[in-house]
């Protein structure tokens, strides 16, 4: 039987789980990323060297090769898969409209201006001095600052709670955005969240949602995604109202939503929504959590057929935890060979080595790797990586060493 040609768009660490999912589930895997050493091309039918932000060059790479569906892994892809899906005439593909909306985050906040329930105010500006109007117009503290189009991970995100701050905020903010575009918004004080969304023929069906742990002020880092989230049934109503609403604006009508938001005293409140998976080893665990194999859904969709499985079957704990270390150099890292066997834990990443240097974390790429746990609760889960994190120590070159911190 032929196998369906599937282009993926990033081929990471973080995404070899993903990569490997998809050979054994019958797709045939064309894996496109500008690292020559990209640790995905080991498990692809066939890798593409080439950079997936450039998408005439990748179009180049694969139009003869007959790619029946794309899925994008990362932010860098979303407006390549929507040009490519275009090109190739393929079906379920996602619009340049739609991944226009959902790679700007002042195009999100103005089309959100029409479910200003689960919104909040906001300016967009490109000059220190429009921020400080912005700032002054808005009048509340705190406020996020944040680049309007960047690729994700936090890049140039932060949270300010006074106009003193604005200008270090603006440039942080400035620096990571690609057309200089700032956003200023309302912080939405609450728990914050993110939940893995499937779209199909404009419906959908939210997954998993989990609760955020947070980086310490000013910067918005995830030290942990934890699941499944402590909403009941009322809110978690408003969640999925949330989603459908929010992602049909954004004119997604087949694929996937990764959905950032908080839960304040007034309900729950956009942050922004990417046209993929969450990132790294997320869809794993919405199949852990849920039942649904989400990134094999997503792969299905993006090649013309009807999903499988659309809705979840069932609530399961895992978590998400990042490795983050104190600073300094590291000397040597020791993970205790156990925790390979052990079978609540599905992938343990480090992305430091000796001689690198550990830095505070401002964004996503500052923190040193990943635990990935599972189990019948959340409790179990969380017991899982702090046990984990306990026995992964980094040796650094002053004679400190340190396991990996806990939250």
């Amino acid at each position: 039987m032929q196998r369906n040609k599937l282009l993926i768009l990033g081929g990471g660490a973080l995404n070899v789980f993903s990569i490997k999912e998809a050979n054994e589930n019958g797709f045939e895997t064309y894996v496109a990323d500008k690292n020559p050493s990209s640790p995905g091309f080991e498990f692809a039918f066939r890798s593409l060297i080439v950079d997936i932000i450039d998408p005439k060059t990748v179009y180049e790479s694969v139009k003869d090769i007959g790619i029946t569906g794309i899925v994008s892994m990362a932010e860098a892809g979303i407006a390549t898969k929507a040009w490519l899906d275009d090109k190739l005439g393929l079906k379920n593909g996602l619009s340049i409209t739609a991944a226009n909306n959902a790679t700007s985050k002042a195009s999100m906040r103005a089309l959100w201006q029409q479910i200003p329930e689960y919104s909040v105010p906001f300016f967009v500006v490109d000059m220190e001095s429009a921020a400080t109007d912005a700032v002054k117009k808005l009048n509340s503290f705190p406020l996020i600052v944040k680049p309007d189009k960047s690729f994700g991970g936090s890049r140039g995100v932060s949270k300010i709670r006074s106009v003193d701050e604005i200008k270090t905020a603006f440039e942080f903010a400035s620096s990571s955005s690609f057309n200089k575009k700032v956003v200023i918004e309302q912080c939405a004080e609450g728990e914050e969240y993110s939940c893995e969304v499937l779209v199909y023929n404009s419906d959908t069906s939210v997954l998993a949602i989990g609760r955020k742990i947070k980086s310490p002020y000013p910067y918005r880092v995830d030290y942990s995604v934890q699941y499944p989230a402590p909403l009941d049934e009322d809110q978690q109503a408003l969640v999925k109202d949330m989603c459908h609403k929010a992602i049909h604006l954004l004119g997604i009508e087949n694929g996937v939503g990764h959905v950032e938001f908080a839960y304040t005293s007034e309900g729950p409140k956009l942050f922004e929504i990417g046209a993929r998976c969450g990132g790294g080893h997320t869809p794993v665990i919405a199949k852990n959590v849920s039942g649904v194999n989400e990134f094999i859904e997503y792969c299905r969709i993006s090649s013309g057929m009807a999903p499988v499985k659309f809705y979840p079957s069932q609530q399961k704990g895992a978590e998400y935890r990042f490795l983050v270390f104190p600073e300094g150099e590291v000397k040597n890292i020791v993970v205790e060979k156990a925790l390979h066997d052990q079978k609540q834990i599905d992938d343990i990443v480090l992305s430091i080595k000796a001689g690198d240097i550990v830095k505070p974390v401002r964004t996503t790429s500052d923190r040193a790797g990943c635990v990935v746990t599972h189990g019948d609760t959340l409790k179990d889960a969380i017991d899982i990586a702090n046990q984990a994190c306990s026995q992964v120590k980094v040796e650094y070159t002053d004679g400190n060493i340190s396991s990996a911190l806990l939250f």
